[in-house]
C-alpha cells in the first residue's frame, strides 16, 4: 500500500498551452459538455465518451515523451498520443501543470497517494 503512480507527459508543440489543455480536460470531467454524457445514465458509456473527447483533444498537442514513475516509457504524436491521454484520463482525470512554456509543456498525472 501507499504506492504512488506517476505519469509525466512532456509536450513539444501543440495547439494549446498546458493550462488550456488541462482546463479543457476539467471541463469534460466536471461538466461533460456533450449531450451524450447525460443520455441514459450508463456510467461505463459516459466514461468511454469522456475518454474519447480527451483523445480527440490530445491529437492536437504535438509530440510528447512519456515517463512512468520516472522511467522513460515512450514517445507519441497524433492519434497515438490522443489514445494514450484518453487512457490516462480514465485513471487520473485532473493532471498538475509543471511547466507551461511556448516550446515545452509538462503535465503530471498522480494517483494512489496515501
Amino acid at each position: 500500500m501507499g504506492n504512488t503512480e506517476r505519469i509525466e507527459v512532456r509536450f513539444k508543440g501543440g495547439l494549446w498551452s498546458a493550462k488550456e489543455f488541462t482546463n479543457k480536460m476539467e471541463a469534460i470531467y466536471f461538466k461533460g459538455g456533450y449531450p451524450e454524457f447525460r443520455s441514459d445514465g450508463n456510467e461505463e458509456k459516459i466514461a468511454k465518451n469522456k475518454e474519447k473527447r480527451v483523445a480527440e483533444l490530445g491529437r492536437w498537442m504535438g509530440r510528447a515523451s512519456v515517463k512512468i514513475n520516472g522511467e522513460p516509457a515512450f514517445t507519441a504524436r497524433g492519434k497515438d498520443l490522443g489514445s494514450c491521454l484518453g487512457f490516462i484520463y480514465r485513471i487520473c482525470p485532473i493532471p498538475t501543470v509543471i511547466k507551461d512554456g511556448p516550446h515545452e509543456k509538462t503535465l503530471v498525472f498522480e494517483w494512489g497517494k496515501e
